[in-house]
């Protein structure tokens, strides 16, 4: 599982997360040999950093409104699930690919 396999277009949702940030797109590229992600909710976007790949699981940190949230996802083909941590707790995440 190379990190091409992350590389793409992902819808999440979050039914769970806070009102706006429930669905959104998590995109990623790939720059020489590490991967860059954003993540788009609504008209507000953030970058994905700290992104550390081990066989089919992400894990990224986003800043959301000056809230640190720890991405931990697992993927499997065109879906992922995960979780979004953050000091107001653990939200579930499922994501589907929408483009490669």
């Amino acid at each position: 599982f190379g990190v091409k396999k992350f590389v793409g277009d992902w819808e999440y949702e979050a039914p769970n997360a806070p009102y706006g940030y429930q669905n959104g797109i998590i995109s990623l590229t790939k720059e020489k040999k590490a991967l860059k992600g954003t993540i788009s909710i609504g008209s507000y976007s953030s970058n994905l950093d700290e992104i550390v790949t081990k066989k089919n699981k992400l894990n990224g940190v986003v800043i959301v409104e000056g809230e640190r949230v720890e991405l931990e996802l697992n993927f499997d083909k065109d879906t992922f699930e995960g979780m979004a941590k953050s000091s107001q707790g653990n939200i579930p995440m499922t994501g589907k690919r929408s483009s490669k």
